[in-house]
Protein backbone atom coordinates (compact mmCIF):
# COMPACT_ATOMS: atom_id res chain seq x y z
CA UNK A 1 0.00 0.00 0.00
CA UNK A 2 2.79 2.15 0.97
CA UNK A 3 4.65 1.89 -2.44
CA UNK A 4 1.56 2.48 -4.60
CA UNK A 5 1.45 5.73 -2.55
CA UNK A 6 4.43 6.80 -2.68
CA UNK A 7 4.27 5.73 -6.60
CA UNK A 8 1.06 7.88 -6.65
CA UNK A 9 2.66 10.92 -5.27
CA UNK A 10 5.82 10.87 -7.23
CA UNK A 11 3.71 11.03 -10.05
CA UNK A 12 1.39 14.09 -8.82
CA UNK A 13 4.04 15.97 -8.03
CA UNK A 14 6.28 15.27 -11.50
CA UNK A 15 2.40 16.74 -13.15
CA UNK A 16 2.45 19.73 -10.30
CA UNK A 17 6.28 20.36 -11.47
CA UNK A 18 4.96 20.32 -15.36
CA UNK A 19 2.25 23.01 -14.26
CA UNK A 20 4.23 25.29 -11.85
CA UNK A 21 7.13 25.78 -14.78
CA UNK A 22 4.38 26.23 -17.79
CA UNK A 23 4.88 29.81 -19.73
CA UNK A 24 1.64 31.32 -19.88
CA UNK A 25 2.22 32.40 -23.16
CA UNK A 26 1.65 28.59 -24.01
CA UNK A 27 -0.22 27.91 -27.48
CA UNK A 28 -3.84 27.39 -27.64
CA UNK A 29 -7.09 29.68 -26.77
CA UNK A 30 -7.46 31.06 -23.67
CA UNK A 31 -10.14 28.33 -22.63
CA UNK A 32 -7.25 25.76 -23.20
CA UNK A 33 -5.32 27.86 -20.66
CA UNK A 34 -8.01 27.85 -18.51
CA UNK A 35 -8.96 24.36 -18.70
CA UNK A 36 -4.75 23.70 -18.07
CA UNK A 37 -4.79 25.80 -14.71
CA UNK A 38 -7.79 24.38 -13.75
CA UNK A 39 -6.20 20.51 -14.06
CA UNK A 40 -2.99 21.86 -12.42
CA UNK A 41 -4.85 22.96 -9.41
CA UNK A 42 -6.73 19.62 -9.64
CA UNK A 43 -3.17 17.91 -9.58
CA UNK A 44 -2.11 20.19 -6.39
CA UNK A 45 -4.82 19.21 -4.29
CA UNK A 46 -4.33 15.32 -4.98
CA UNK A 47 -0.62 15.88 -4.47
CA UNK A 48 -1.63 17.17 -0.98
CA UNK A 49 -4.16 14.45 -0.41
CA UNK A 50 -1.48 11.84 -0.98
CA UNK A 51 0.86 13.63 0.81
CA UNK A 52 -1.27 13.81 4.04
CA UNK A 53 -2.55 10.18 3.70
CA UNK A 54 1.00 9.17 3.49
CA UNK A 55 1.78 11.01 6.54
CA UNK A 56 -1.10 9.87 8.41
CA UNK A 57 -0.12 5.86 7.06
CA UNK A 58 3.60 6.16 8.50
CA UNK A 59 5.19 8.81 7.24
CA UNK A 60 7.09 9.75 10.34
CA UNK A 61 10.39 7.10 10.81
CA UNK A 62 11.37 6.38 14.06
CA UNK A 63 15.27 6.21 14.25
CA UNK A 64 17.86 5.89 16.84
CA UNK A 65 20.54 4.20 18.04
CA UNK A 66 20.48 1.30 19.37
CA UNK A 67 21.03 0.98 23.29
CA UNK A 68 22.80 -1.64 24.59
CA UNK A 69 23.30 -1.34 28.30
CA UNK A 70 24.16 -3.73 30.92
CA UNK A 71 26.50 -6.64 32.59
CA UNK A 72 27.64 -8.20 28.85
CA UNK A 73 27.05 -4.71 26.86
CA UNK A 74 30.78 -5.04 25.68
CA UNK A 75 30.92 -8.61 24.65
CA UNK A 76 28.52 -11.85 24.60
CA UNK A 77 28.77 -14.66 22.40
CA UNK A 78 25.82 -15.82 19.93
CA UNK A 79 24.64 -18.82 17.82
CA UNK A 80 27.37 -18.96 15.87
CA UNK A 81 29.87 -19.57 18.62
CA UNK A 82 27.91 -22.42 20.00
CA UNK A 83 26.70 -23.47 16.78
CA UNK A 84 30.59 -23.86 15.40
CA UNK A 85 31.35 -26.31 17.97
CA UNK A 86 27.67 -28.30 17.69
CA UNK A 87 26.93 -32.00 15.44
CA UNK A 88 24.09 -33.84 14.63
CA UNK A 89 24.91 -35.97 17.82
CA UNK A 90 25.99 -32.86 20.13
CA UNK A 91 23.00 -30.14 18.35
CA UNK A 92 22.82 -26.89 19.66
CA UNK A 93 18.88 -25.99 21.18
CA UNK A 94 16.99 -23.17 20.97
CA UNK A 95 13.55 -23.45 23.16
CA UNK A 96 11.09 -20.47 21.36
CA UNK A 97 7.84 -19.27 23.39
CA UNK A 98 5.22 -17.18 22.03
CA UNK A 99 3.81 -14.54 24.69
CA UNK A 100 0.25 -12.97 24.63
CA UNK A 101 -1.95 -12.83 21.52
CA UNK A 102 -3.82 -15.29 18.72
CA UNK A 103 -1.89 -17.93 17.39
CA UNK A 104 -3.10 -21.10 15.68
CA UNK A 105 0.38 -22.99 14.55
CA UNK A 106 3.94 -22.93 15.33
CA UNK A 107 4.02 -21.23 12.21
CA UNK A 108 4.44 -18.13 14.16
CA UNK A 109 8.33 -18.82 14.38
CA UNK A 110 8.44 -18.97 10.68
CA UNK A 111 9.75 -14.90 9.88
CA UNK A 112 12.20 -15.55 12.66
CA UNK A 113 13.32 -18.97 11.85
CA UNK A 114 13.44 -18.36 7.93
CA UNK A 115 15.87 -15.37 8.48
CA UNK A 116 18.10 -16.44 11.61
CA UNK A 117 18.86 -20.11 9.81
CA UNK A 118 19.75 -18.10 6.46
CA UNK A 119 22.12 -15.72 8.50
CA UNK A 120 23.92 -18.88 10.47
CA UNK A 121 24.23 -20.81 6.66
CA UNK A 122 21.58 -23.95 7.74
CA UNK A 123 18.99 -25.43 6.08
CA UNK A 124 15.80 -27.47 7.08
CA UNK A 125 16.48 -30.86 7.38
CA UNK A 126 12.61 -32.35 9.25
CA UNK A 127 10.07 -31.23 11.56
CA UNK A 128 7.95 -33.67 14.01
CA UNK A 129 4.97 -31.99 15.80
CA UNK A 130 4.24 -33.33 19.33
CA UNK A 131 0.61 -32.89 21.19
CA UNK A 132 0.63 -31.16 24.65
CA UNK A 133 -1.83 -32.53 27.06
CA UNK A 134 -3.68 -29.70 29.29
CA UNK A 135 -5.97 -32.47 30.98
CA UNK A 136 -7.68 -35.70 30.79
CA UNK A 137 -10.04 -33.82 28.62
CA UNK A 138 -9.29 -30.56 26.29
CA UNK A 139 -11.21 -27.43 26.56
CA UNK A 140 -13.40 -26.99 23.82
CA UNK A 141 -14.62 -24.36 21.59
CA UNK A 142 -17.09 -24.20 19.24
CA UNK A 143 -17.57 -28.35 19.21
CA UNK A 144 -13.59 -28.35 18.57
CA UNK A 145 -11.15 -29.34 20.75
CA UNK A 146 -7.98 -26.76 21.75
CA UNK A 147 -4.37 -28.61 21.76
CA UNK A 148 -1.81 -27.07 22.31
CA UNK A 149 1.74 -28.52 20.68
CA UNK A 150 5.41 -28.44 20.55
CA UNK A 151 7.03 -28.39 17.18
CA UNK A 152 11.10 -29.95 16.72
CA UNK A 153 12.60 -29.01 13.67
CA UNK A 154 16.32 -29.36 12.98
CA UNK A 155 18.33 -27.14 11.02
CA UNK A 156 21.91 -28.51 9.67
CA UNK A 157 24.91 -27.09 7.17
CA UNK A 158 27.44 -29.03 4.82
CA UNK A 159 29.32 -29.69 8.22
CA UNK A 160 26.63 -31.10 10.23
CA UNK A 161 26.74 -28.48 12.35
CA UNK A 162 22.99 -28.41 13.91
CA UNK A 163 20.60 -26.44 15.70
CA UNK A 164 17.36 -27.96 16.83
CA UNK A 165 14.56 -25.30 17.55
CA UNK A 166 11.81 -25.97 20.27
CA UNK A 167 8.86 -23.72 19.41
CA UNK A 168 5.86 -24.49 21.69
CA UNK A 169 2.36 -23.03 20.91
CA UNK A 170 0.03 -22.74 24.64
CA UNK A 171 -2.53 -19.75 22.50
CA UNK A 172 -5.37 -22.61 21.87
CA UNK A 173 -6.20 -23.20 24.88
CA UNK A 174 -6.56 -19.38 25.90
CA UNK A 175 -8.13 -18.40 22.25
CA UNK A 176 -11.26 -20.11 23.05
CA UNK A 177 -12.31 -18.42 26.19
CA UNK A 178 -11.48 -15.25 24.95
CA UNK A 179 -13.76 -15.49 22.13
CA UNK A 180 -16.50 -16.58 24.48
CA UNK A 181 -16.31 -13.55 27.10
CA UNK A 182 -15.16 -10.73 24.60
CA UNK A 183 -16.30 -12.10 21.17
CA UNK A 184 -19.19 -9.64 21.26
CA UNK A 185 -17.27 -6.97 21.28
CA UNK A 186 -16.37 -7.40 17.79
CA UNK A 187 -20.34 -6.85 16.88
CA UNK A 188 -20.89 -4.24 13.94
CA UNK A 189 -23.31 -2.12 16.59
CA UNK A 190 -20.22 -1.72 18.54
CA UNK A 191 -16.87 -1.80 15.83
CA UNK A 192 -18.62 0.99 12.97
CA UNK A 193 -18.78 3.86 15.46
CA UNK A 194 -15.01 3.25 16.59
CA UNK A 195 -12.14 5.19 14.57
CA UNK A 196 -9.90 3.04 12.20
CA UNK A 197 -6.68 3.27 15.29
CA UNK A 198 -9.15 2.84 18.62
CA UNK A 199 -11.00 0.08 16.73
CA UNK A 200 -7.43 -1.75 16.04
CA UNK A 201 -5.95 -1.37 18.99
CA UNK A 202 -9.01 -2.81 20.98
CA UNK A 203 -9.11 -5.84 19.32
CA UNK A 204 -5.11 -6.28 19.02
CA UNK A 205 -3.97 -4.77 22.01
CA UNK A 206 -6.97 -5.59 24.17
CA UNK A 207 -9.21 -8.30 23.21
CA UNK A 208 -6.73 -10.38 21.59
CA UNK A 209 -3.49 -9.68 23.83
CA UNK A 210 -3.94 -8.24 27.04
CA UNK A 211 -6.41 -10.45 27.89
CA UNK A 212 -3.95 -13.58 28.04
CA UNK A 213 -2.34 -12.34 31.16
CA UNK A 214 -5.57 -11.49 33.27
CA UNK A 215 -6.28 -14.86 32.32
CA UNK A 216 -3.41 -16.06 33.14
CA UNK A 217 -3.95 -14.62 36.70
CA UNK A 218 -6.94 -16.88 37.06
CA UNK A 219 -5.24 -20.02 39.09
CA UNK A 220 -7.46 -22.50 37.26
CA UNK A 221 -6.13 -21.65 33.60
CA UNK A 222 -2.76 -20.66 35.33
CA UNK A 223 -2.48 -24.45 35.96
CA UNK A 224 -3.44 -25.27 32.69
CA UNK A 225 -0.52 -22.69 30.77
CA UNK A 226 2.00 -24.07 33.09
CA UNK A 227 1.17 -27.59 32.65
CA UNK A 228 2.28 -27.13 28.83
CA UNK A 229 5.37 -25.13 30.40
CA UNK A 230 6.25 -28.35 32.43
CA UNK A 231 6.04 -31.09 29.32
CA UNK A 232 8.34 -27.92 27.26
CA UNK A 233 11.17 -28.15 29.55
CA UNK A 234 10.45 -31.78 29.81
CA UNK A 235 10.94 -32.31 25.73
CA UNK A 236 13.76 -29.56 25.50
CA UNK A 237 16.03 -31.65 28.57
CA UNK A 238 15.37 -35.03 27.23
CA UNK A 239 13.37 -35.03 23.81
CA UNK A 240 11.23 -37.92 24.43
CA UNK A 241 7.87 -38.19 23.61
CA UNK A 242 7.17 -39.13 27.05
CA UNK A 243 7.42 -35.95 28.23
CA UNK A 244 4.04 -34.78 26.94
CA UNK A 245 1.71 -35.92 29.43
CA UNK A 246 0.20 -35.29 32.59
CA UNK A 247 2.60 -35.81 34.75
CA UNK A 248 5.91 -35.65 32.91
CA UNK A 249 9.21 -37.29 34.52
CA UNK A 250 12.27 -36.30 32.39
CA UNK A 251 13.79 -40.09 31.83
CA UNK A 252 17.19 -41.56 31.92
CA UNK A 253 20.30 -40.46 29.42
CA UNK A 254 19.45 -36.72 29.10
CA UNK A 255 20.54 -35.15 25.63
CA UNK A 256 23.54 -34.16 25.40
CA UNK A 257 24.08 -30.25 23.76
CA UNK A 258 26.43 -27.52 22.55
CA UNK A 259 24.22 -25.12 23.78
CA UNK A 260 20.97 -23.87 24.71
CA UNK A 261 19.02 -20.50 24.11
CA UNK A 262 15.85 -19.63 25.26
CA UNK A 263 14.00 -17.04 23.44
CA UNK A 264 10.49 -15.87 25.08
CA UNK A 265 8.07 -13.11 24.30
CA UNK A 266 5.95 -11.36 26.65
CA UNK A 267 3.93 -13.42 28.65
CA UNK A 268 5.88 -16.44 28.11
CA UNK A 269 8.52 -15.57 29.57
CA UNK A 270 6.51 -14.94 32.85
CA UNK A 271 5.28 -18.41 32.39
CA UNK A 272 8.55 -20.22 31.85
CA UNK A 273 10.44 -18.34 35.29
CA UNK A 274 6.87 -19.46 36.96
CA UNK A 275 7.20 -23.09 35.92
CA UNK A 276 11.24 -23.01 36.85
CA UNK A 277 9.73 -21.80 40.51
CA UNK A 278 7.50 -24.33 40.82
CA UNK A 279 9.57 -27.51 39.67
CA UNK A 280 12.61 -26.55 41.50
CA UNK A 281 10.50 -27.31 44.86
CA UNK A 282 9.96 -30.34 43.36
CA UNK A 283 12.29 -32.85 45.14
CA UNK A 284 11.19 -35.74 42.39
CA UNK A 285 10.04 -35.08 38.45
CA UNK A 286 11.06 -32.07 36.92
CA UNK A 287 13.69 -30.57 39.09
CA UNK A 288 16.79 -32.40 37.18
CA UNK A 289 15.24 -31.08 33.68
CA UNK A 290 14.90 -27.24 35.44
CA UNK A 291 18.35 -27.50 36.76
CA UNK A 292 19.57 -28.88 33.13
CA UNK A 293 18.00 -26.29 31.68
CA UNK A 294 19.46 -23.59 33.19
CA UNK A 295 23.02 -25.37 33.21
CA UNK A 296 22.71 -25.44 29.75
CA UNK A 297 21.67 -22.26 28.68
CA UNK A 298 24.10 -19.13 26.97
CA UNK A 299 21.59 -16.85 26.93
CA UNK A 300 18.36 -16.38 27.58
CA UNK A 301 16.38 -13.61 24.81
CA UNK A 302 13.49 -12.22 26.32
CA UNK A 303 11.05 -9.98 23.73
CA UNK A 304 8.88 -7.32 25.10
CA UNK A 305 9.42 -8.25 28.51
CA UNK A 306 6.45 -8.12 31.25
CA UNK A 307 7.44 -9.64 34.40
CA UNK A 308 8.29 -6.35 36.34
CA UNK A 309 4.41 -5.67 35.60
CA UNK A 310 3.35 -9.10 36.20
CA UNK A 311 5.03 -9.50 39.47
CA UNK A 312 2.75 -7.04 40.95
CA UNK A 313 0.71 -9.95 41.21
CA UNK A 314 3.10 -11.21 43.75
CA UNK A 315 3.89 -7.77 45.98
CA UNK A 316 4.16 -7.77 49.18
CA UNK A 317 4.68 -5.24 52.00
CA UNK A 318 7.69 -7.05 53.80
CA UNK A 319 10.96 -5.75 52.09
CA UNK A 320 12.91 -9.13 52.03
CA UNK A 321 9.20 -10.97 50.39
CA UNK A 322 9.50 -12.66 47.14
CA UNK A 323 6.88 -9.79 46.21
CA UNK A 324 9.71 -7.58 45.29
CA UNK A 325 11.59 -9.88 43.08
CA UNK A 326 10.51 -11.25 39.69
CA UNK A 327 12.02 -14.24 39.82
CA UNK A 328 12.67 -16.17 43.24
CA UNK A 329 13.44 -19.97 43.69
CA UNK A 330 15.02 -20.54 40.50
CA UNK A 331 18.92 -21.21 40.36
CA UNK A 332 19.11 -21.19 44.38
CA UNK A 333 22.54 -21.17 46.04
CA UNK A 334 22.44 -24.22 48.12
CA UNK A 335 25.89 -25.98 48.19
CA UNK A 336 23.55 -29.44 47.38
CA UNK A 337 22.69 -27.62 44.22
CA UNK A 338 25.37 -28.28 41.82
CA UNK A 339 28.61 -26.64 40.99
CA UNK A 340 27.44 -25.80 37.49
CA UNK A 341 24.66 -23.26 39.10
CA UNK A 342 27.32 -21.65 41.33
CA UNK A 343 30.25 -21.52 38.06
CA UNK A 344 28.43 -21.11 35.38
CA UNK A 345 26.26 -17.53 34.95
CA UNK A 346 22.75 -16.88 33.36
CA UNK A 347 22.70 -14.82 30.75
CA UNK A 348 19.69 -12.72 29.98
CA UNK A 349 19.70 -9.80 27.13
CA UNK A 350 16.43 -8.05 27.12
CA UNK A 351 14.84 -6.60 24.09
CA UNK A 352 12.28 -3.51 24.22
CA UNK A 353 10.89 -0.93 22.32
CA UNK A 354 10.52 2.33 23.60
CA UNK A 355 6.72 2.98 22.51
CA UNK A 356 5.85 -0.29 23.74
CA UNK A 357 3.44 0.24 26.28
CA UNK A 358 3.79 -3.62 27.82
CA UNK A 359 7.43 -3.75 27.68
CA UNK A 360 9.87 -3.00 30.69
CA UNK A 361 13.62 -3.33 30.95
CA UNK A 362 15.06 -5.70 33.65
CA UNK A 363 17.16 -5.13 36.21
CA UNK A 364 19.41 -7.52 37.88
CA UNK A 365 17.99 -7.67 41.63
CA UNK A 366 14.15 -8.96 40.07
CA UNK A 367 16.38 -12.09 39.60
CA UNK A 368 16.68 -12.79 43.50
CA UNK A 369 18.76 -16.23 43.99
CA UNK A 370 20.22 -15.67 40.90
CA UNK A 371 21.25 -11.86 41.74
CA UNK A 372 22.63 -13.21 45.34
CA UNK A 373 25.16 -15.48 44.37
CA UNK A 374 25.73 -13.15 41.13
CA UNK A 375 25.07 -16.07 38.93
CA UNK A 376 23.07 -13.75 36.34
CA UNK A 377 24.29 -11.09 33.98
CA UNK A 378 21.13 -8.89 32.60
CA UNK A 379 21.58 -6.62 29.80
CA UNK A 380 19.06 -4.62 28.41
CA UNK A 381 18.64 -3.68 24.58
CA UNK A 382 16.48 -0.49 23.60
CA UNK A 383 15.55 -0.16 19.72
CA UNK A 384 12.72 0.69 17.33
CA UNK A 385 10.85 -2.56 16.33
CA UNK A 386 8.13 0.04 15.26
CA UNK A 387 10.12 1.99 12.64
CA UNK A 388 6.85 4.40 11.81
CA UNK A 389 4.76 6.37 13.78
CA UNK A 390 1.07 6.92 12.24
CA UNK A 391 1.08 10.32 13.18
CA UNK A 392 3.57 12.51 15.22
CA UNK A 393 4.25 11.10 18.81
CA UNK A 394 1.79 7.86 18.39
CA UNK A 395 3.58 4.57 17.38
CA UNK A 396 1.47 1.07 16.98
CA UNK A 397 1.98 -0.55 20.24
CA UNK A 398 1.00 -3.54 18.72
CA UNK A 399 3.71 -4.44 16.56
CA UNK A 400 6.39 -2.31 18.90
CA UNK A 401 5.13 -5.36 21.49
CA UNK A 402 5.24 -8.45 18.33
CA UNK A 403 7.24 -6.88 15.83
CA UNK A 404 10.81 -8.60 17.38
CA UNK A 405 11.03 -11.91 15.70
CA UNK A 406 11.48 -10.12 12.25
CA UNK A 407 13.59 -7.04 13.28
CA UNK A 408 17.25 -7.52 11.78
CA UNK A 409 18.89 -6.22 14.64
CA UNK A 410 17.68 -8.36 17.15
CA UNK A 411 18.12 -11.28 14.57
CA UNK A 412 22.21 -10.10 14.47
CA UNK A 413 22.64 -9.76 18.42
CA UNK A 414 21.09 -13.52 18.61
CA UNK A 415 22.75 -14.79 15.66
CA UNK A 416 26.54 -13.13 16.76
CA UNK A 417 26.32 -11.80 19.49
CA UNK A 418 27.51 -8.03 21.20
CA UNK A 419 30.35 -6.05 20.30
CA UNK A 420 31.78 -3.42 22.12
CA UNK A 421 27.70 -1.76 22.60
CA UNK A 422 26.78 -3.15 18.82
CA UNK A 423 25.34 -5.77 17.44
CA UNK A 424 28.48 -8.26 16.88
CA UNK A 425 29.61 -9.50 13.28
CA UNK A 426 30.34 -13.03 12.14
CA UNK A 427 30.81 -15.07 9.29
CA UNK A 428 29.36 -18.51 9.19
CA UNK A 429 29.79 -21.14 6.35
CA UNK A 430 27.39 -20.16 3.26
CA UNK A 431 25.01 -22.20 2.53
CA UNK A 432 21.85 -22.01 0.92
CA UNK A 433 19.17 -21.89 3.33
CA UNK A 434 15.84 -23.04 2.37
CA UNK A 435 12.81 -21.44 3.04
CA UNK A 436 10.62 -22.22 6.64
CA UNK A 437 8.15 -25.37 5.74
CA UNK A 438 4.95 -24.57 7.19
CA UNK A 439 2.92 -27.54 8.78
CA UNK A 440 0.04 -28.96 6.89
CA UNK A 441 -2.85 -29.52 8.96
Amino acid sequence: MKSVVAGFQKHSMRRFSRCSTSKTNSPGSMDQLDQFHEYCGIVVKLAVVVCLVSILQGCYPLVGVIKIQGDDEQQLSGVWESLKASSDLQPVRMLYIHGMGVYRSTNYVQPFASRLTQKLGLTLKACEKIPLQTEAKPPQFNGQLSHASISICSYVDSQKRTLLLYTVLWSPLTEGIKKAVLGYDSAENYVDDRAWLSKRMKKDVMNDSLSDPLLYLSPKYQLKLRLVMRQAICVVASRNDSCATLTPTIPVGQQNSAGLFIVTESLGSTMLYDVLREIYKEQVGLKEAGKKLISDSVAHYMFANQLPLLCLGRYSDAPDSEGWSCVTGVGTTKKDDGAELRDKRFRIVAFSDPNDLLSYPLEKQQFKDFAESNSVTVTNVLLHVEKWALVPGLAYPHTAHTGHRENADVLQIIACGITNKKPGECKPTPTLADEFRPFHH
